[in-house]
């Protein structure tokens, strides 16, 4: 019988300090007049919600300027060119779906 190989992707729970470990990012409060990158993987319908998402930032900040980028593959990092792209963001919207 063939041998299976099953790999666990889990990782242990960071140790020291946790609320370090978890801290978020600082927010960039009011978004008008910056420009806001929303990275699509591919993955079925996160493009839906990105650009739903736009839409509601853009009513709720006048002025934002969003920048709609794609990545080829789910599973793949990203082309240097759309990483090139979100580097002129002040803020970037990741989105996964299916």
């Amino acid at each position: 019988m063939p041998e299976i190989v099953v790999f666990d992707p889990t990782v242990p729970a960071p140790q020291g300090d946790l609320n370090r470990a978890q801290s978020l990012a600082a927010r960039k409060g009011d978004l008008s007049g910056r420009t806001i990158g929303f990275l699509w993987n591919t993955k079925g319908n996160a493009d839906v919600y990105l650009d739903e998402m736009a839409k509601l930032l853009g009513k709720r900040h006048p002025g934002m300027r969003p920048v709609m980028v794609e990545k080829k593959s789910a599973s793949m990092a990203m082309e240097p060119e759309v990483y090139a792209s979100l580097l002129e963001c002040d803020a970037v919207v990741n989105a996964f779906g299916d």
